[in-house]
């Protein structure tokens, strides 16, 4: 998914990840600006919904470790 990213991250609305390897902020962030779905599960406690939300901001939907995470809101994980 890494190397895929850069090419066609700017089509994608919605990415569910399920495995780690993937920087949040360089590949994620970075790379998928039209997101309106994000789900990513083995998130770090390093990460807030706030973070990501404020990065992307067609971002509707966000679900990290299985919790769906109210938009403009921190999460500290569990």
């Amino acid at each position: 998914l890494k190397e895929v990213l850069p090419a066609i991250g700017g089509n994608l609305v919605c990415l569910k990840i399920v495995r780690g390897g993937i920087s949040i902020d360089e590949d994620i962030i970075k790379h998928c600006p039209n997101l309106q779905y994000l789900e990513i599960s083995a998130v770090g406690n390093g990460v807030t919904g706030g973070d990501i939300s404020w990065a992307m901001k067609k971002l509707t939907k966000l679900k990290l470790n299985g919790r769906s995470i109210r938009l403009g809101t921190e999460w500290g994980g569990d």
